[in-house]
């Protein structure tokens, strides 16, 4: 079309095809390494989050230990004590917080936890989704950069791209510090049972607000 215009002088003017051509070169440059310029973007991201999640990890494993009984109490162990099975460690508390007013705040609190993690799987693996759906339409998106009429479409492309890829670091980090937090909560709950599952309910919390992590994302990386 540029050509045609230029060698006729119909359709785009000269001022048109000044613009254009410019474009036309660099999406055709993005068109053929879009796959490469996702990957390497998507990469980042992951390298990033995963990065500040080992960082909390490495973090917890150089403080020492405390050797209380509760620091080791997960949800699993929560849910042997409502299923029935129970543990040592939880029986003490049951009976140190009186049972059957524990038994109903564990029972509201795995309920929540089990939400929480519902709620966060199904966003995560959206996302995961929708990553791999710009990933696929990314030449489509470049070529859309060519004209000032479907610049828009490369911008929300752009914009979600980064948007989906600015939610992992940031998960991690809360994730990884809550988990930290939490930790930090057993650890000095003593016989505490609100202490330990205050605790355990930090741990989960981000699963639960992933859905608005995701909507801030964008307007934080804006």
């Amino acid at each position: 079309i540029v050509i045609y215009s230029q060698v006729t002088g119909i359709g785009i003017n000269n001022y048109g095809i000044k613009n254009i051509l410019p474009r036309i070169i660099i999406a055709a440059i993005l068109v053929n390494l879009s796959f490469i310029i996702s990957a390497i973007a998507v990469d980042l991201s992951n390298i990033i989050g995963n990065s500040l999640m080992d960082f909390f990890n490495d973090l917890q494993s150089s403080v020492v230990v405390s050797t209380d009984v509760f620091a080791d109490i997960s949800w699993g162990g929560v849910m042997k004590v409502l299923a029935g099975g129970g543990t040592a460690a939880w029986i003490t508390i049951l009976a140190a917080g009186g049972i059957e007013k524990i038994f109903w705040i564990a029972v509201i609190a795995v309920f929540g936890a089990f939400i929480s993690i519902i709620i966060g799987l199904i966003t995560i693996s959206l996302r995961q989704g929708v990553v791999l759906l710009l990933i696929m339409v990314s030449p489509l998106a470049f070529v859309a950069y060519l004209f000032p009429n479907t610049e828009k479409w490369y911008t929300k492309w752009k914009n979600l791209l980064f948007q989906m890829l600015f939610f992992f670091p940031m998960f991690s980090f809360l994730f990884g510090a809550s988990k930290l937090a939490g930790w930090a909560i057993m650890t000095t709950a003593g016989t505490s049972p609100f202490r330990i599952l205050l605790g355990l309910a930090v741990q989960v919390m981000p699963l639960f607000l992933t859905v608005s992590l995701l909507k801030m994302s964008g307007t934080i990386l804006g």
